[in-house]
């Protein structure tokens, strides 16, 4: 099994003063992180980045923006888990 290096990931958040990987504003970079993390959150009922906190800030943080949000909650959004063919 392939180990993360969450505590690198931790890391890495706190190298821009913005609250994001990269820029001044949220990207598909940072999207595309939090949809990887939120499997995780959802799976351990948010405690699965208990110590390390500059990830669970940056996950709330994309929870949070206005748009996303509301595509996080809606039905075009595949349930945690769940994998549609594509055909």
């Amino acid at each position: 099994m392939i180990q993360f290096p969450v505590e690198l990931l931790d890391s890495l958040l706190t190298l821009t003063d913005t609250g994001f990987l990269v820029g001044k504003g949220p990207t598909q970079t940072d999207v595309a992180l939090w949809d990887a993390l939120d499997p995780i959150v959802t799976r351990l009922d948010g405690t699965g980045f208990r110590g390390f906190a500059h990830i669970a800030e940056f996950y709330e943080r994309i929870s949070e923006l206005p748009g996303i949000s509301d595509y996080f909650e809606s039905d075009r959004r595949l349930p945690v888990g769940r994998i549609e063919p594509s055909i």
